[in-house]
C-alpha cells in the first residue's frame, strides 16, 4: 500500500520531478521493460537519489497525446492518485499550476506548483514539454500536504507515416519528508511505468481531439 502511495509522488502532467542532465553524472543504466516501456537510470551526484528515464512508442497521434498533457481538465482522468489542482497562469504554450496528491494513511499528501513550459518544434515534428518547480505567492506551503519539489521533461516525437509517437520522460523528484531511501528508489524504477501507459491509454480514448498544431506531423512530405 504505501508503495502504491509513494508512485502517486511521480505522477504527473508532469508529475513532476528534479534536475536533469545537466546535473546528473554518467550514463543511463538499463533497469528494465514493462507494457512496453524501456526504464533506464543513473545516479545523482551527491544525493541518494536516482535519476529515470522511460521510453515507448505508442499507437496514437502525437495530436491527441498533447491535447490530454496539455488540457488542465484531463488531469483527474490519468494522474493517478490525483486531488486537485489549480491554474494559476497559462497561454497556448505554457502553464503554472499548482497540483495535490492524495495519499492514503499514514503518507502525508504531496503537492508541487509547477511552471511547464512547451515546445513545438515542426521541423523535426516534436514536441517537448519542461515542468519544474517553482514558487509562487499565490500557493504558498500550507498545512495540507508537504510541499515536494522536482523537474521533468517530456518529449513526443511523431512517427511520419504512420500514427504512432515516440514517448519519453526523464524525471527525478525530491518528495521531501520521512520516506525510506530505497522505497523511494524502487518506486522511481516503477512511475515511468504507470505514467505513461496511463497517458496512452487516455489519449486513446475516442473522444480525445487532434491538437491542431501537430495534426499533420505524421504525414509524409512527397
Amino acid at each position: 500500500m504505501v508503495r502504491k502511495q509513494i508512485i502517486a509522488l511521480f505522477i504527473i502532467v508532469g508529475v513532476s520531478l528534479f534536475a536533469l542532465s545537466s546535473a546528473v553524472a554518467g550514463d543511463w543504466e538499463h533497469v528494465g521493460e514493462t507494457d512496453g516501456v524501456d526504464v533506464h537510470s543513473k545516479e545523482v551526484p551527491d544525493s541518494d537519489l536516482f535519476a529515470f528515464r522511460g521510453e515507448m512508442t505508442a499507437n496514437v497521434h502525437i495530436g491527441k497525446i498533447i491535447t490530454v498533457y496539455t488540457n488542465p481538465n484531463q488531469r483527474p482522468h490519468w494522474v493517478h492518485d490525483f486531488g486537485d489542482s489549480e491554474t494559476l497562469d497559462i497561454t497556448r504554450d505554457s502553464e503554472r499550476y499548482w497540483i495535490k496528491f492524495d495519499l492514503s494513511w499514514p503518507a502525508t499528501d504531496r503537492d508541487f506548483v509547477f511552471q511547464g513550459d512547451y515546445d513545438f518544434d515542426e521541423d523535426n515534428r516534436k514536441f517537448t514539454a519542461r515542468i519544474r518547480s517553482v514558487q509562487d505567492e499565490r500557493k504558498p506551503e500550507d498545512d495540507c500536504c508537504v510541499r515536494a519539489e522536482g523537474e521533468t521533461t517530456y518529449t513526443f516525437e511523431a512517427i511520419p507515416g504512420q500514427e504512432m509517437t515516440r514517448i519519453v520522460v526523464e524525471s527525478q523528484t525530491d518528495p521531501k519528508g520521512r520516506l525510506p531511501g530505497r522505497l523511494v528508489r524502487r518506486t522511481q524504477r516503477d512511475w515511468p511505468v504507470v505514467t505513461l501507459t496511463n497517458l496512452v491509454e487516455r489519449a486513446s480514448a475516442s473522444n480525445i481531439d487532434i491538437d491542431p498544431r501537430v495534426s499533420d506531423w505524421h504525414d509524409v512530405d512527397e
